[in-house]
């Protein structure tokens, strides 16, 4: 990611950022928001164009909604996003773990 002119969120708002992972949709960061001092997962991927941004948020913000209790407990928490030039930011609630670890546990 790079700081062309302006300032970017992640690095305005979040600490001790660290790559978790990334693949051919982007990265996913751990960071640390300054304020509340939570862990957050924070996914960053390319977009292609605004519809592509609107359907994205669209479907987390909806999910995130509708969901009730039993759904809840298998779902990865959505608590904000933002845009930035052709990236989006989506912030997410931190696993412990991945759902590799998690099934080879219940096993």
């Amino acid at each position: 990611m790079k700081q062309i002119g302006e300032l970017n969120r992640l690095y305005t708002d979040y600490r001790d950022l660290k790559v978790l992972g990334s693949g051919q949709f982007g990265k996913v960061y751990r960071a640390i928001h300054k304020l509340d001092k939570m862990d957050y997962a924070i996914k960053v991927i390319e977009v292609q164009g605004a519809n592509q941004t609107r359907h994205e948020l669209y479907a987390m913000a909806s999910l995130a909604i509708s969901c009730d209790e039993r759904v809840l407990k298998h779902t990865v928490r959505y608590f904000s996003s933002w845009q930035r030039k052709r990236e989006l930011y989506i912030v997410m609630e931190l696993c412990r773990q991945s759902v590799r670890e998690y099934v080879a546990k219940k096993r």
